[in-house]
């Protein structure tokens, strides 16, 4: 995650924030967990079929089903270590749908201790689960939230580079606007959430 107004100063190692460098040799806060690899150990006994619905995420969250960091080490909770609380969860799709929550959660967390600001936009392997974009639409704060949906990121980066001082060349990013996730529990379940983190 990227905030490139965040004051240098405010950076914590602690919790895995940090500046990386952008192309102008600028340095460019970021906070940084492992997302996808959390994810594929908390999904790991799961079959091939990747999705599920609105209905299983209502679910979870009216089970009140959670998990707890962290599955990875860095992230904003380096020094915790994984655990669920609440029910057990047997249904492939709502373990699914847990483990996208927890990941939401993990990037609302992240993206506060960097002051994340402006519209936010998604990009990289998640944004292809719909319900994590929507999940950040509505936790993270930011008035407007897109998905970038396109693969070939790199190579129109180094497409923009080789003309970087050419202003008359557009390259447009394809981004859609993002619809928040409507659920009247789920400020109850990331409050308990951030209760049991904080103990």
């Amino acid at each position: 995650m990227f905030s490139p107004r965040l004051p240098l100063n405010r950076l914590n190692e602690q919790h895995d924030t940090l500046a990386f460098s952008n192309l102008l040799g600028n340095p460019l806060p970021a906070a940084r967990f492992m997302g996808g690899r959390e994810f594929e150990l908390l999904t790991s006994d799961i079959g091939p079929r990747r999705d599920f619905t609105e209905d299983d995420l209502h679910a979870v969250i009216t089970k009140q089903s959670l998990l707890l960091p962290a599955f990875a080490p860095g992230g904003p909770f380096p020094a915790r270590l994984g655990a669920s609380r609440g029910p057990k969860l047997e249904k492939p799709r709502e373990i699914l749908a847990r483990a996208t929550l927890y990941l939401a959660m993990m990037t609302m967390t992240s993206t506060a201790l960097i002051k994340t600001d402006g519209d936010l936009i998604i990009d990289g392997g998640f944004a292809h689960n719909q319900w994590y974009c929507r999940l950040l639409a509505t936790l993270c704060g930011h008035k407007r939230c897109f998905v970038n949906h396109q693969s070939e990121g790199t190579a129109k980066g180094a497409g923009m580079l080789a003309v970087w001082n050419k202003k008359h060349i557009q390259w447009p990013l394809g981004l859609a606007l993002i619809k928040p996730l409507d659920d009247p529990n789920l400020t109850r379940y990331v409050e308990h959430w951030q209760r049991l983190i904080n103990d």
